[in-house]
C-alpha cells in the first residue's frame, strides 16, 4: 500500500501517460518520462516505499515491472 503523500503523484501521472497515449507518443516518451520520475524518486532523502511506488508509476504507465 503507498503511503497517502504517494497516492497524488501516481494518480497525476497517470493521468500525464493518458494525456500521452491520446496524442500517440511513442512508447519510448512514456519510458523516459517514468524514467525521469523514477531517478527523481530515487534521489528524494528520506522516501519510504520507493519500490512500490516506482511499482505503482511503472503500473500506471502500462509498462512492466
Amino acid at each position: 500500500m503507498l503511503n497517502v503523500e504517494a497516492e497524488p503523484l501516481v494518480l497525476a501521472f497517470k493521468r500525464e501517460v493518458a494525456k500521452m497515449r491520446d496524442r500517440e507518443a511513442p512508447e519510448l516518451e512514456i519510458q523516459a518520462m517514468l524514467e525521469f520520475v523514477e531517478q527523481s524518486i530515487r534521489w528524494r532523502d528520506g522516501e519510504k516505499n520507493r519500490e512500490r511506488l516506482v511499482s505503482a508509476l511503472r503500473t500506471a504507465a502500462g509498462l512492466s515491472h
